[in-house]
C-alpha cells in the first residue's frame, strides 16, 4: 500500500510559518508566497520593477529574485517603522553566493545618514554606519555557501553596531550615526547597486541586538532549511 499522502508536508506549509520566530517587539517581517511578497505585519512594501518569484523546492520556502538596480523592493519615501533611532535586531536569509558589491539592504546613503549592507567578498559583508561626512563599518567575517541559504544578522545595542554571517564571528563598530528618516528603505538592490540572487525572509525588531539573539536566529533557520552551517 502506498502511504505518501501520509508524508508530512514542508515546514513552510503551514499558514504564517517563517523561518524566524518573532518576538514582541518586531517591526516588520518580510517572506513570499504564492508568487507575492507578504509583511506579517501589514508594512507596506512595493516593488520597483519586476522581481523574479521563486518556487518552493523541498524545505525552501518560496522566495525571490535575482533583484537587480531596476528590479527591488521599496518602503515608503523616507520616514518609516525601520528608522530605528536606538537599539534593534534585523536578519536576511538569501540565496547562494552573491557577486561582490551587492547592497540587500539600505536605509541610508554613504556619508549622510542610516544604514546599508554590503557584500564585498564571498566570505564577508559590512553594516555601514553613517553620519554626515563620516562611516563606519561593522564587518562581518565567514563562509559564504553555495547551493543553500546564508544568514545575514545585524543590529545596535547601547550605541554599538554589529552584523555576523551564518552564526560566524561578530563585528562590531561605534561610529556615530544620524537616524535615516529622509531616506528611503530598499531590499534586494536599490537604483544604484547590484541586486542578490535570492531573497528567502528578512525581519526587524526594536529589540536590541545581541549576540545570544543572532544564535538563536540562526539555529532556527538551520533547523528549517538543513544548512551546513
Amino acid at each position: 500500500m502506498n502511504y505518501g499522502w501520509l508524508k508530512t508536508p514542508p515546514w513552510w506549509k503551514k499558514s504564517g510559518a517563517t523561518l524566524i520566530t518573532p518576538d514582541g517587539n518586531v517591526v516588520s517581517q518580510v517572506y513570499w508566497r504564492n508568487g507575492a511578497l507578504v509583511d506579517a505585519q501589514s508594512v507596506g512594501w512595493a516593488m520597483q520593477g519586476t522581481v523574479p518569484q521563486i518556487g518552493a523546492s523541498g524545505v525552501f520556502p518560496p522566495g525571490a529574485g535575482p533583484c537587480s538596480n531596476v528590479n527591488y523592493y521599496k518602503l515608503g519615501t523616507g520616514n518609516d517603522v525601520l528608522d530605528f533611532a536606538g537599539n534593534f535586531f534585523a536578519a536576511i536569509v538569501l540565496g547562494s553566493n552573491p557577486p561582490n558589491g551587492n547592497l540587500p539592504y539600505s536605509n541610508g546613503g554613504y556619508q549622510v545618514s542610516g544604514l546599508y549592507l554590503t557584500i564585498y567578498n564571498p566570505g564577508s559583508f559590512y553594516l555601514s554606519v553613517n553620519s554626515a561626512g563620516a562611516q563606519g563599518n561593522a564587518i562581518a567575517s565567514g563562509t559564504w555557501y553555495s547551493g543553500t541559504a546564508n544568514l545575514l544578522c545585524f543590529g545596535c545595542s547601547g550605541g554599538i553596531y554589529y552584523a555576523a554571517l551564518n552564526a560566524g564571528s561578530v563585528g562590531s563598530s561605534a561610529a556615530a550615526y544620524v537616524n535615516g528618516t529622509t531616506q528611503q528603505c530598499y531590499l534586494g538592490s536599490n537604483a544604484a547597486n547590484p541586486g542578490v540572487n535570492c531573497l528567502y525572509e528578512a525581519y526587524w525588531t526594536s529589540t536590541a541586538w545581541s549576540t545570544g539573539l543572532a544564535n538563536g536566529t540562526a539555529a532556527s533557520v538551520r533547523a528549517k532549511l538543513k544548512t551546513p552551517w
